[in-house]
């Protein structure tokens, strides 16, 4: 991570751009990621399941999966 700091003490971290994953959605994909996971918790609940989903955890996507039924 890199510290960015301003006048009068440390404001964010960062990670740099080589531990960036972007891809692009369509608005439909979006708004279906933000409706699933709810306000401000779209970016980490779509990595958290990518990652599961990428380690073969089948149990954990399926968690993933029934606690996104049951919000609805």
């Amino acid at each position: 991570m890199v510290t960015t700091t301003k006048a009068g003490g440390e404001i964010k971290k960062k990670a740099p751009h080589d531990d960036l994953f972007a891809f692009r959605l369509t608005a439909e994909e979006r708004d279906a990621i933000h409706k699933a996971a709810g306000p401000a918790k779209a970016s980490k609940f779509a990595r958290t399941l990518l990652v599961v989903a990428a380690r073969n955890d089948e149990a954990a996507v399926k968690a993933i999966m029934k606690a996104v039924q049951t919000e609805a």
